[in-house]
């Protein structure tokens, strides 16, 4: 431990003043030299905690985030810490994407966490919204839903699915793939995710004369043969998904088995890279188009390439792991901000979060306003194409707005 650590350690033993059940912050101290002290920071230690999806749907982006996060943290703790004085812990969690295992894992974990990064899911977030918002808690969530940015704590990573898929439809239209009198499915997930999603198309196709034929699915339906089989039929132009990659990796098999040369545009849930070693690989590369907030993979001159590089030999780094490379790097300037104000209750790293406004993460993720609340952090999208190349993508259009997406 650094001498500045022990310094921390010592502080935060040598408690002179507890504040009691400070409502909200759950029982905030603090220590002999003024620093406020809330749940999950003690003993030289701030603990995160991670609600994701490890096994379930979504299970490839989780797992390479909380890789990111990891593999940040790591070097921040090597480098000396938070603020040079506390090492950051993550508590993980697989929730399966299962909202009500999500909610019970948050109450598990809530007095126990300083903030969260990577709360994995729509229809989760959503449910957690009273909950972070009684605890003051600073949530960074893998989510898109506008409802998500409601409590001021919360951060989506990106644009809005509204948003990303809106740019998404614009830049099919810019690039002459599809025109004013066209017809667009519309594959989607019950619920929050797949609804968020519809609402960008709709306001795309009202920009762009486009007629729109929606096709609902389940999170756990896995062939979606009989839903291009309709869409086909109906004379559809394109094809937007909001689904999990291994649907996306269905829709584009049952096309090209079909015969069905079609454009195909998805939000960023709907692809991980490794389809591009499944049976849908050529499909992909010939007609997929993903609108996403992240980067194609994480840079290998960048500091975090190297070290992921080092610790990973052969492998590529992905997009979700630049992702939650960009996420650790957000809340650990969130981190470093409260102590500057001498503040690492719930409530100041709350505000530290919300002062923090523009943030730009190297190009990790689209530029954010931190300090936007319900609304999205940004209308900028990354319009990227399946390839060959480090990550499964390359991108074709980057911060890409087009006319369609609003606040």
């Amino acid at each position: 431990m650094s001498r500045s650590k022990k310094l921390a350690a010592v502080s935060t033993a040598a408690l002179v003043l507890a504040m009691g059940a400070c409502g909200k912050s759950g029982g905030d101290t603090e220590t002999a030299d003024g620093v406020k002290l809330g749940p999950g920071v003690k003993d030289g230690t701030i603990t995160l905690g991670v609600l994701t999806d490890l096994s379930g749907v979504f299970a490839p982006l989780g797992k390479d985030s909380s890789s990111g996060y990891k593999l940040y943290f790591d070097q921040v703790n090597a480098d000396g810490g938070v603020c040079d004085a506390y090492d950051v812990k993550l508590n993980v969690q697989d929730s399966g994407y299962v909202v009500q295992k999500t909610v019970q894992q948050y109450g598990a974990v809530h007095d126990d966490v300083a903030g969260l990064i990577g709360t994995m899911g729509s229809p989760a977030n959503v449910a957690l919204l009273p909950k972070v918002e009684a605890d003051e808690m600073t949530n960074l969530a893998i989510s898109w839903d506008r409802k998500v940015t409601g409590w001021k704590g919360n951060l989506i990573m990106g644009g809005a699915f509204d948003v990303d898929i809106a740019n998404g439809v614009d830049y099919l239209v810019q690039e002459s793939i599809i025109g004013s009198g066209d017809t667009v499915g519309h594959i989607y997930f019950q619920g929050d995710y797949g609804e968020s999603a519809l609402v960008g198309t709709e306001l795309a196709a009202k920009k762009h004369d486009l007629k729109v034929v929606k096709a609902q699915i389940d999170p756990t339906d896995s062939d979606m043969s009989a839903q291009v089989t309709r869409l086909k039929s109906q004379d559809v132009d394109a094809i937007v998904l909001s689904a999990s990659p291994t649907q996306t990796a269905s829709v584009m098999t049952a096309a090209s088995g079909q015969g069905w040369d079609v454009p195909v545009l998805s939000s960023m849930p709907g692809f991980a890279p490794g389809l591009m070693d499944s049976p849908a690989a050529n499909a992909l590369k010939k007609s997929f188009y993903l609108a996403s907030p992240l980067a194609t993979t994480l840079p290998a001159d960048s500091e975090m390439g190297k070290k992921f590089a080092e610790a990973n030999e052969g492998a590529e780094a992905t997009n979700s792991l630049a992702g939650g490379v960009a996420s650790a790097q957000i809340i650990h300037a969130v981190l470093e901000k409260a102590c500057e104000k001498k503040d690492l209750s719930r409530k100041g790293i709350l505000d530290a979060k919300l002062s923090l406004g523009e943030f730009d993460t190297d190009g990790l993720l689209v530029p954010l306003d931190l300090s936007k609340v319900g609304a999205s952090p940004t209308l900028k999208t990354n319009i990227q194409r399946p390839s060959d190349e480090p990550g499964g993508l390359t991108e074709v259009a980057t911060a890409f707005q087009g006319e369609s997406a609003v606040e």
